[in-house]
């Protein structure tokens, strides 16, 4: 198995994983010396390898060849992470963002025109930006219906920046609502949540 085109060049993406997975905890700046030194070569190996097969030799899965074609047509892209190391050497990050999108796609079957479709659009990027910046997605938008109204009343568009999810206006609010949220709890404990009646309940209270 292990002779396999398509086996060997699994072992050789999985040594690039390998040795860029420990480099998480690094800055930026210090990840992308450490990619240069370990990381780079091992990604040079795989590409090598990939060159050395061809995406139109049947003796090949289909799938591999599939493979084999895209990563000859997108090398650049493939190796950019070695260049950037604010860059993460998959997409995994932005595949969790937009399954979201998939998610909701039959509940926004009903947008109906497609000035709903851009609404929903623009409220999918808030949420989006609000998980991106570690803020609270319902204190988020609760902020933006009581504050981006000043905007138009007053006509100061520098009031734009104080809209952001990471700007220390919000941030002072969010804590502010948090501490408020907090102090209405009883006992420090929520409410307990009201069961769906059972068919044997009912028959008890009849």
């Amino acid at each position: 198995m292990k002779e396999l085109p398509e086996v060997k060049a699994l072992i050789l993406i999985q040594k690039v994983f390998r040795k860029d997975t420990p480099l998480k905890k690094l800055s930026p700046q210090e990840r992308q010396e450490k990619r240069e030194t370990e990381v780079r070569p091992a990604m040079k190996a795989y590409l090598d390898f990939v060159h050395s097969l061809n995406p139109e030799d049947f003796s090949l899965s289909e799938k591999a060849r599939d493979a084999v074609s895209y990563t000859i047509h997108h090398e650049a892209s493939l190796t950019k992470f070695l260049d950037d190391g604010n860059i993460p050497p998959d997409n995994s990050f932005y595949e969790k963002i937009v399954k979201t999108v998939a998610l909701g796609r039959r509940n926004w079957l009903f947008a109906m025109t497609p000035d709903g479709a851009r609404t929903i659009c623009v409220f999918d990027t808030f949420v989006a930006t609000a998980r991106a910046n570690h803020a609270n997605v319902y204190y988020y938008l609760k902020y933006l219906i009581e504050k981006a109204p000043l905007i138009s009343q007053t006509g100061r568009e520098a009031l734009l920046d104080d809209l952001m999810p990471w700007s220390e206006t919000y941030r002072k609010y969010e804590q502010e609502q948090a501490a408020q949220d907090a102090s209405l709890a009883i006992g420090g404990e929520d409410p307990p949540r009201p069961r769906t009646p059972r068919k044997k309940d009912k028959q008890r209270s009849a």
